[in-house]
């Protein structure tokens, strides 16, 4: 008989166990053994799991667990760590028909559903236990039901739900217990298979891995921001366009957006789009979903279709029909000016066709009769990162008859503020614009520049997250010279928009110390690289004073500061008299969208991360300093004599993707 330990650590452990190999089809399994309490118990558990394919970790584990003479039951769930968010997890168990609906992605009404809250209890390398009570009532309804839908909240607020069958719930809870000893080595056995990838999981087990994870659509909060940057690749040349997107109300029939840009000509305006990011428009004289990127849950291989047409779009063509399939690829990597992460790729292929009118003209020249048809085809690519509640990268590319590229649209997120988290602080806009762009040609690598500063004699040097966390390469030089030496990143706080550098190359004849005592009213000065490539390759040195304190909403790790700051400044020292490293230049207000609120344009609004933060920052990563914080009092220094002293620790930091 099988000894159980007591407690629920042990539970979590003997939880995660496979399907026996001679459990046939069922689902579920029944063990049983002696729990490790004071009198002894028999206890039996009907449990079911699911491995990962690749590497046999575990996905999800549920369990009934029985004790004998004990007239309660309890549910309990077992998830990978990342999960145990309070209130926990919520469950509801669907009928045949709602269990099917489920499957094939369609919506099912929640308001027919008994929902049942488990707390999480303990959690362990092996995961995250939650459980609850089974009232005679769930269980009935575990061995009526098709299915147990499991909703959890990872830890970045991303929601999840995990499936599972009930199928052979019933025979597992009423038939024998199963032999653990075969049990045990039949998990051992597939554990091993998964991890030297050779998994040939059993076939409940492979039927529910084909029913993936969906992730839900997120809740949107007003005042969650994006900054992204538009691009338009066309006949009339290449346009980029820095927009900031902030949430002023949200529906379940779409959000309402207010829009400012930065580079562009265009006046801030409020636009609604889909809770899916889709895009809506006039056509024909009704409002009709043109573009529909996102479709919750998303789940790997998942597909939904597109199909309008429009009456006499241009002068041109007399009509106009789009067919567009989207399909959910599966997790990928991207790289975006708001850094790495992990995302969700969604591709996108459909064609055009046009009639053309009377006056319109073949591809080859010639006239175009009437009805003549012309066609071409759409290709789209989106990464969805549920952290951000949106697509942190979008490619839109439109061909024409001729099969050769007319349109290009390029979005890439390049920070975000959601759920009162994100980078950077909410209302600022990174002063790196990324900063100054090369010439380039499009779709050849662009270089960006920002600023940043040496904070050891072993090379460390400190920059903002924003300016370097995105780079396929990194490159430093002292003002002047000419010669970029080689750098690596070394870390990254995108929470305060920090990052840390290191190269062997170059060596700083002075390295500053931090100040912690900024005051309101004091004299400060900032050195940097602003407008690379139309401004001095010296560096730059502004003066000015620390405004306040704290920053917008009171966010008490900002400075506010007069000093003048530029694209490029971004990842600069903001100096005390005496030298000292009060803060690290970082945004400035969006005066855009600021203007279009008091109807006046705010000067010299500036904000810089409080050197308090950047010591936590620079201790956290054992930076070597012999002084990392400043000594009181320090002789004050006249600004010439302050500007040579920043040109001996400042760098330009060049990045290329």
């Amino acid at each position: 008989m099988k000894r159980f330990g007591n407690g629920l650590v042990a539970l979590a452990v003997w939880l995660a166990l496979p399907l026996p190999a001679d459990a046939g089809n069922s689902n579920w399994v029944k063990l049983c053994g002696t729990a490790d309490t004071a009198n002894r118990q028999r206890m039996c558990i009907i449990h079911h799991e699911r491995l990962d394919g690749k590497s046999g970790a575990l996905v999800i584990s549920v369990g009934l667990r029985q004790i004998e003479d004990s007239k309660k039951s309890q549910l309990v769930i077992v998830l990978p760590n990342g999960y145990a968010m309070r209130p926990g997890l919520r469950i509801a168990v669907y009928d045949q028909e709602f269990w099917i609906k489920a499957g094939k992605k369609e919506d099912v009404d929640v308001s027919k559903l008994t929902p049942v809250d488990l707390a999480f209890t303990i959690c362990r390398d092996s995961g995250c236990v939650a459980e609850v009570d089974a009232s005679p009532e769930l269980i009935q309804m575990l061995t009526k039901g098709a299915g147990l839908m499991v909703l959890a909240t990872q830890g970045n607020g991303t929601k999840f739900r995990f499936p599972v069958p009930l199928d052979g719930f019933k025979a597992a809870f009423d038939g024998p217990p199963a032999d653990n000893a075969k049990y045990e080595t039949a998990r051992a056995g597939l554990v091993a298979r998964l991890k030297g990838g050779q998994a040939q999981l059993a076939p409940a087990a492979k039927a529910v891995g084909e029913f993936a994870v969906g992730v839900l659509r997120p809740e949107f909060k007003v005042k969650d921001t994006w900054v992204v940057r538009n691009t338009t690749e066309d006949r009339a040349g290449t346009r980029l366009v820095r927009e900031q997107q902030t949430v002023v109300r949200s529906t379940e029939g779409g959000l309402w957006l207010h829009t400012a840009e930065s580079g562009g000509t265009a006046p801030a305006k409020d636009i609604l789009v889909g809770p899916d990011w889709g895009r809506m428009r006039s056509v024909n004289g009704k409002q009709t979903l043109v573009a529909r990127p996102l479709a919750f849950p998303l789940t790997k291989g998942k597909t939904w279709t597109l199909d309008y047409t429009e009456l006499n779009p241009n002068i041109s063509h007399r009509s106009e029909r789009f067919q567009t399939t989207y399909k959910v690829a599966g997790p990928e990597q991207v790289t975006v000016l708001a850094g790495t992460f992990n995302a969700i790729r969604i591709e996108a292929q459909g064609t055009w066709t046009a009639e053309l009118s009377a006056a319109a003209s073949t591809p080859n020249g010639q006239p175009a009769g009437a009805g003549t048809q012309v066609s071409g085809h759409v290709s789209k690519v989106y990464w969805y990162l549920p952290e951000a509640k949106r697509f942190a990268r979008s490619v839109e590319d439109y061909f024409g008859a001729n099969g050769t590229r007319s349109e290009r649209f390029t979005m890439e997120l390049e920070s975000f503020k959601v759920d009162g988290g994100g980078s950077p602080v909410a209302g600022h806009q990174p002063n790196d614009d990324d900063g100054r762009r090369s010439g380039a040609a499009p779709g050849e690598a662009r270089m960006s520049t920002g600023t940043g500063f040496f904070v050891s004699n072993k090379g460390h040097i400190l920059t903002n997250a924003h300016v370097a966390a995105a780079c396929g390469s990194i490159t430093v030089a002292f003002p002047g010279t000419g010669t970029s030496k080689a750098a690596q990143l070394l870390a990254v706080d995108k929470a305060n928009d920090l990052a840390l550098l290191t190269t062997s190359e170059l060596t700083p004849t002075v390295v500053p110390a931090l100040s912690l005592s900024a005051r309101t009213g004091e004299d400060i000065a900032v050195y940097g690289f602003p407008l690379t490539g139309a401004l001095s390759t010296n560096g730059n040195y502004t003066t000015g004073l620390v405004a306040a304190t704290t920053g917008l909403q009171d966010n008490s790790g900002i400075l506010q500061i007069s000093a003048p700051v530029q694209p490029g400044n971004s990842g600069g020292p903001v100096l005390d008299r005496s030298g000292n490293v009060v803060g690290v230049v970082v945004a400035k207000l969006n005066a855009l969208a600021v203007a279009s609120a008091i109807k006046d344009i705010p000067q010299n609004v500036n904000f810089a991360i409080k050197s308090s933060v950047v010591l936590n920052f620079l201790e956290a990563h054992s930076v070597p300093h012999e002084q990392l914080q400043a000594s009181p009092g320090g002789p004050s220094l006249s600004n010439p004599d302050l500007a040579d002293r920043a040109k001996a620790f400042t760098l330009l930091v060049s990045c290329r993707p």
